[in-house]
């Protein structure tokens, strides 16, 4: 079933769990949050593998880029558990004053990534878990410079994604095929894993499924604005530009949002 940005504080009447108590995003409010030693004690692993190949399709919403296996997390507030990386994909403004999807301090960023994983200790696959209990976790990071800029340098490591959106313009196009893609490349470097805040959410996309272990990380990461205006130039399935496709922050309904940081 289709569905868009153009309104969707109505997703709700095609999909019901998107009226739920337990919605994403949300916005980091850091006079809220909570730090869990426990977290710490148990440190977030991060065991991502070289991915050969990778395929990246615009599906009409975004551009995806769909990873092989072997890409995995475990620990922090997902315990004994294991989640598969199955692909990871963007949310941007059509300005660099918003696009992210969760907020900090109701600040936005110009672009968010999300790393979506299914949870392999429980379930067969990504589908069955998907629709299931403590099925997915989510790695999402923010995309930015610093305090005072906007927009950085350009991000290497993301390059070889943006390179290739100019084959996937149309949301009609056929997927194309990255030769490597190294998924540990585009997040923050790996001293700055250990600073996340973590919460029960959902999808941020219909069917929004109250299912997901949001982990938000703390040091966002560098795009150039070269990058930012080739992931705009994508197209929706109207032909429209992609932009603004992000999901407006959702009441936290007294959810703890804790954190490995004081």
């Amino acid at each position: 079933m289709s569905w868009n940005y153009e309104d969707p504080n109505s997703w709700y009447k095609t999909y019901p769990s998107a009226s739920g108590n337990r919605q994403s995003p949300i916005n980091l409010d850091t006079s809220k949050e909570v730090f869990d030693h426990k977290l710490v004690e148990r440190p977030l692993d991060i065991d991502y593998v070289c991915c050969e190949k990778g395929e990246l399709s615009n599906t009409g919403n975004s551009f995806m880029v769909s990873t092989g296996k072997n890409c995995v997390i475990r620990g922090g507030p997902l315990g004994e558990h294991e989640y598969e990386l199955v692909q990871f994909h963007a949310h941007w403004g059509d300005d660099n004053d918003h696009g992210s999807e969760h907020d900090v301090d109701h600040t936005p960023f110009p672009m968010e990534i999300h790393f979506v994983h299914w949870n392999k200790t429980l379930y067969k696959d990504a589908a069955e878990a998907t629709k299931s209990p403590d099925g997915l976790a989510v790695v999402g990071i923010f995309a930015t410079q610093d305090a005072l800029e906007l927009v950085g340098k350009e991000n290497y490591q993301l390059k070889n994604v943006t390179s290739e959106l100019c084959h996937i313009r149309s949301a009609e196009s056929k997927p194309v095929t990255i030769d490597v893609i190294h998924p540990i490349d585009i997040l923050p470097d790996r001293e700055d894993l250990c600073d996340y805040w973590t919460y029960p959410g959902s999808l941020t996309t219909p069917p929004c499924t109250e299912n997901v272990t949001w982990i938000m990380l703390r040091r966002p990461i560098e795009v150039s604005e070269e990058q930012l205006l080739e992931i705009r130039s994508l197209e929706c399935h109207d032909g429209g530009e992609m932009v603004n496709n992000f999901r407006p922050v959702q009441a936290l309904h007294g959810r703890e949002i804790r954190t490995t940081f004081e």
